[in-house]
């Protein structure tokens, strides 16, 4: 792939598909963002109940057939809950995420309860959590560059060994905190890679999850100060957001060197669009009704993106060809 993507007269493009998502499933009105899971999802009756996080200390959990709900709260005094999760693992059905560490729940639709299997103590600012990689990672330190992993998979609980991610000094020698949007975690040739947005070094820092270490492997850089993040076919695109393109590596040989010259996002599948590689990207804008990175535009792992001001979720994809 990665040879004829960097072979003389190779085209690439970048794009979302036109028509965005629709909902084709009977009696079901539309698609939700479930931040929980970070999924897009048309509620059906697969999951017998639904987590809601009411505040920084309740969770509530409904049963969906009864209406009847239960709930987990946490030390108001001495704790937050961060967020929750779903899980397949076998030992558990919920994982919910404190500022403490964490709570590994089941969850009992007869009796509507909850039962906690086991607490994990350990300090957290923030978390990141992908369903496709299984894995929950716990940020903490003073610029929350300290991180535990752990993996909650159908085969069980993995934790990885503690790492830290690196940080360049700023000028006046401050110490930049790292937010949870400037990490990713992407899943490509079925290896775990997580890419960290060093804003004082305009770097992406990629490091790579084995079971039993976190190695970094390389440096992308940036230049944009607002990136997103997308794996397309063991691609990894990487959006600069104030310059409006795209970027495409494949780190399958461990070459960070970008496969294709800095591409625009397109819109395809608009009647209007016979020759949309040539139109400003103010006019694909009006001609789908939105505005292509837009403030509204939020990215999931690893292909979708929910354009919240219009409502639309939209499928972004890659090709390339010779000419």
């Amino acid at each position: 792939m990665q040879g004829g993507l960097s072979s003389p007269g190779a085209l690439s493009h970048a794009y979302v598909q036109h028509p965005p998502l629709r909902c084709d499933i009977p009696d079901i009105k539309g698609l939700f963002y479930d931040d929980a899971n970070k999924f897009l999802v048309a509620p059906t009756a697969d999951r017998k109940a639904i987590g809601i996080q009411r505040s920084s200390h309740e969770v509530e959990f409904r049963n969906r057939e009864t209406g009847e709900g239960c709930s987990k709260k946490c030390r108001a005094d001495s704790e937050t809950i961060l967020g929750f999760f779903w899980t397949d693992c076998p030992t558990c059905d919920v994982i919910i995420i404190k500022t403490s560490g964490l709570d590994l729940l089941v969850y009992e639709p007869q009796s509507n309860a909850l039962r906690l299997v086991e607490s994990k103590k350990c300090s957290a600012t923030w978390y990141l959590y992908t369903h496709e990689s299984r894995l929950l990672l716990l940020a903490s330190g003073m610029q929350c560059t300290l991180f535990t992993g752990y993996q909650f998979s159908a085969g069980g609980i993995v934790k990885l060994p503690k790492f830290e991610m690196v940080m360049s000094k700023s000028e006046a020698n401050n110490k930049p905190v790292l937010a949870a949007a400037d990490v990713h975690i992407v899943t490509v040739y079925g290896r775990i890679y997580c890419l960290q947005l060093d804003r004082v070094g305009m770097a992406l820092n990629l490091y790579r999850f084995y079971r039993d270490a976190v190695v970094q492997q390389g440096t992308l850089p940036v230049y944009s100060s607002r990136i997103a993040v997308s794996a397309v076919d063991n691609i990894i695109m990487v959006h600069q957001i104030d310059a409006k393109v795209v970027i495409l590596y494949d780190v399958f040989m461990d070459s960070y060197a970008p496969i294709s010259a800095p591409l625009p996002l397109l819109v395809r599948g608009l009647a209007s669009n016979s020759k949309q590689a040539a139109q400003p990207a103010d006019q694909q804008s009006s001609a789908y009704g939105g505005t292509l990175y837009g403030e509204g535009w939020n990215f999931l792992i690893p292909d979708l993106i929910c354009d919240a001001e219009n409502g639309l979720p939209w499928n972004h994809d890659w090709t390339c060809y010779q000419h």
